[in-house]
């Protein structure tokens, strides 16, 4: 399973490493500038899928902006950039964009049980072993030790590279 961010508390104690001071500044910087799509998707999924749906130049455009700006230079062929487009035109868009007006960690739904379910999930404990991998370009970096707030943490990685697509680029 891959798990892109974990829960946990972020109100830990101060002093970080200088590694870890950049990965939250990456994060906030990401926050502040590019998570507009995820406002755009979680306020207007089906205005988007439509016009996603009838220009596969656009969802192309969409998608492949973000393949190259959330990996750690990766070089992405034609074909490659072709397939990902394709896993959304085939099945349409609007199930992947509908995603984040639903989902509660994205902070859009109006769903009362899953903003509850959230908050359950946010301070249950929970004694399934976790691994988690850090990636040097990954867009949510933060201290490991905040993975382990919430989870049972019994392995992490810091990887030398990767980011969002860690799985696919490295």
């Amino acid at each position: 399973m891959t798990l892109k961010l974990m829960l946990g508390s972020a109100s830990l104690p101060g002093g970080y490493s200088k590694e870890e001071m950049e990965g939250l500044k990456t994060m906030d910087e990401f926050q502040t500038t590019g998570s507009g799509y995820a406002r755009i998707q979680g306020s207007r999924p089906q205005t988007l899928a439509v016009t996603m749906t009838d220009s596969p130049a656009g969802l192309l455009a969409w998608i492949g902006e973000k393949l190259y700006a959330w990996t750690d230079s990766y070089p992405w062929t034609a074909d490659e950039l072709i397939t990902w487009t394709m896993l959304y035109w085939v099945n349409g868009p609007a199930g992947g964009f509908r995603y984040y007006k639903e989902n509660p960690f994205m902070g859009t739904s109006q769903d009362p049980t899953a903003i509850a379910e959230l908050k359950h999930l946010n301070s249950t404990w929970s004694p399934t072993p976790l691994g988690f991998s850090s990636f040097p370009k990954e867009l949510a970096r933060f201290p490991l030790e905040w993975n382990g707030v919430n989870q049972n943490l019994v392995y992490t990685k810091e990887h030398t590279k990767g980011g969002h697509f860690a799985a696919w680029e490295v």
